[in-house]
C-alpha cells in the first residue's frame, strides 16, 4: 500500500479512536464519521494491532478504554488538533504585519504608481516597509524564487516560463515634446518623425522594439541621439530641447500634466503592450502578496 494511504489511514484510525473513546460505541462513532459499521471494525482491528492492545472492550452497557487507551488519547487529541490547525488558513490583517515588501517596478510605472501605494499602505498596513527597485530585464527569477523580491511590474516580453503573471493594464505609444515644438501643431508626419532627434529611457529598451518594428514595415528607421538611466530627467530635457520622446500613454500624460508638455498621436500604427505582474508559482497562496497585488491592481485601474 503507498505509503500516502497508510497516513490518510492512520488520520482516520485516530479520528475513529476519539469517537469511540467519547462515545463509547462503535456504531455511534461509525455514524459520526459517516463510515459504515464494517469500516469502523475493519480499522479498529488495524489499531490494536498496530498498539498491541485491545483498546476498548465491550461491557453490558458501553465500550471501555483500556489503560492503554487511557494513556494515548491525549496524544492522538493533540495529533488531531494540529491536523485541524494545519487545515485552516489563519486570518490576514494587513494593519498588524510588519513585513519588508521588495518590488521590482518598470521605471515608467513608479511615477503614478507609488504615491498612490505609499497612502494605501499608510491606510492598511502602517507597520509594513517597503524598498524599490528597477526592473531587470530578467525579471529577478531568483530573487522572486527565494521570495526577496515579492512582486514583479514590467511588461512581458521575455518573462520565464516558471514565473506565474498577471495583466496588470493595456497600453500604447504616443509622443512626448515640449509645447512650443513645432511638431505640436501639425499632425504629425512619418517623413518629420524619423527626422526629428529622439530621446529614449533604459527602461523603454524592451518597448523600443514594437516602434523599430513599425517603422521597418515602412521602410524607416530612426536615430535616438539621447538615452537617459530613468524618466526623472525626462521632463526637463523635453522642456529645454527639441527632442521628442515615445512613450507609453499613460507615463507620457503623467509627465505632460498642467499642460508643461504637449502629446502628439504616432504617424504610424504601433502594436499594444501589456504591463504584468509577476510572482514565483511557490508563492501562490501567500496571503500578503495577494494581498498587495490586489492594491496594485486596483491603483493603476484608476487611471
Amino acid at each position: 500500500m503507498p505509503n500516502k494511504n497508510v497516513d490518510i489511514l492512520r488520520i482516520g484510525q485516530f479520528k475513529l479512536f476519539k469517537e469511540i473513546y467519547e462515545q463509547g460505541s462503535l456504531q455511534s462513532a461509525a455514524d459520526s464519521l459517516n463510515i459504515t459499521q464494517s469500516s469502523a471494525s475493519k480499522q479498529l482491528k488495524l489499531m490494536r494491532e498496530q498498539f498491541d492492545d485491545d483498546l476498548f472492550v465491550r461491557t453490558s452497557v458501553d465500550m471501555k478504554p483500556t489503560e492503554k487507551a487511557s494513556q494515548i488519547i491525549g496524544s492522538i487529541q493533540n495529533i488531531l488538533n494540529e491536523m485541524d490547525g494545519l487545515q485552516q488558513n489563519d486570518v490576514f490583517e494587513p494593519y498588524e504585519i510588519t513585513t519588508h515588501f521588495s518590488l521590482s517596478i518598470a521605471d515608467e510605472l513608479q511615477c503614478f504608481l507609488i504615491p498612490k501605494l505609499m497612502e494605501r499602505l499608510a491606510d492598511e498596513a502602517p507597520k509594513v516597509r517597503l524598498s524599490l527597485f528597477l526592473h531587470d530585464k530578467d525579471y529577478d527569477a531568483k530573487q522572486l524564487e527565494d521570495g526577496n523580491m515579492k512582486l514583479v511590474l514590467a511588461v512581458n516580453c521575455t518573462a520565464p516560463e516558471h514565473l506565474t503573471q498577471s495583466r496588470i493594464y493595456t497600453d500604447d505609444f504616443v509622443c512626448l515634446m515640449r509645447p512650443n515644438h513645432h511638431l505640436v501643431a501639425e499632425k504629425l508626419s512619418l517623413k518629420n518623425y524619423v527626422a526629428a532627434e529622439h530621446l529614449s529611457v533604459v527602461s523603454l529598451n524592451e518597448l523600443s522594439f514594437y516602434v523599430e518594428k513599425a517603422l521597418t514595415s515602412h521602410g524607416f528607421k530612426r536615430q535616438i541621439k539621447l538615452t537617459i538611466p530613468t524618466f526623472i530627467q525626462a521632463k526637463n530635457i523635453l522642456l529645454y530641447s527639441d527632442y521628442i520622446l515615445t512613450c507609453p500613454r499613460r507615463m507620457a500624460k503623467q509627465l505632460a500634466k498642467q499642460g508643461v508638455l504637449g502629446i502628439v498621436e504616432l504617424p504610424m500604427q504601433v502594436q499594444n503592450f501589456s504591463y504584468f505582474q509577476f510572482w514565483h508559482k511557490r508563492y501562490n497562496k501567500d496571503p500578503a502578496r495577494i494581498w498587495l497585488k490586489n492594491i496594485i491592481n486596483d491603483i493603476l485601474s484608476g487611471y
